[in-house]
């Protein structure tokens, strides 16, 4: 079930790319009419935006554990000046967590690297204990 094509692409692979060719208008008459001839649906979505979607993550997440490594902490800027949208990256992963749509994948990698979620509440918190103990 794991056919390659001669380009080395798992056949479902090698589907998305005729399918993304095709949307594409990159796609000949000829290659267009064997594949629908042989029954293939160009139309049907592909899956390459998702690996792409995945791969993208997967880069700033990177991104986001050197931030991490140098500052000690995963709470980018929004603004921050290298990996210009890091900081965006970092706020959606939030956004999504507060809404409930964040992938529970992602969610636990996330977890595992350290990342805050809720960096506010935690700071609140710290500096409501401080202020508990002292008084």
């Amino acid at each position: 079930h794991d056919y390659k094509a001669p380009d080395d692409l798992t056949l479902g692979q090698w589907v998305d790319k005729q399918r993304q060719l095709y949307k594409d208008g990159k796609l000949s008459k000829e290659r267009i009419d064997y594949l629908q001839s042989q029954g293939l649906n160009l139309n049907a979505p592909t899956h390459l935006a998702r690996f792409t979607e995945d791969e993208e993550w997967d880069s700033k997440l990177r991104d986001m554990i050197k931030y991490k490594k140098i500052h000690g902490n995963a709470d980018v800027p929004m603004q921050y000046p290298i990996g210009e949208t890091l900081g965006q990256w970092v706020h959606n992963q939030r956004s999504l967590y507060e809404k409930g749509t964040l992938d529970s994948r992602r969610h636990a990698i996330l977890a595992g690297k350290g990342f805050l979620f809720e960096p506010g509440r935690n700071v609140k918190k710290t500096i409501i204990d401080e202020y508990w103990q002292k008084n």
